[in-house]
């Protein structure tokens, strides 16, 4: 990463895109409300907005994908 050089697939979801999502959040707006608004699913949402299950979402996923190489 010295020249700036950035592994894996590149993200959908822009930052702007998050900043919108947890301002809509913290004015009270559902799930479904903010899913009509900004055309992000309800998953992805729910990532967004609780970072420490992402953490744990990728890293159950890459014990997953490291078990499926092995068979």
């Amino acid at each position: 990463m010295e020249n700036g050089v950035k592994f894996g697939k590149p993200r959908k979801i822009k930052p702007a895109q998050e900043r919108l999502v947890k301002k809509l959040k913290a004015e009270g707006k559902t799930y479904v409300k903010i899913t009509e608004a900004t055309g992000i699913k309800k998953g992805s949402l729910y990532l967004i907005l609780n970072p420490e299950k992402r953490k744990q979402y990728n890293k159950s996923h890459k014990i997953y994908l490291s078990a499926q190489r092995k068979s």
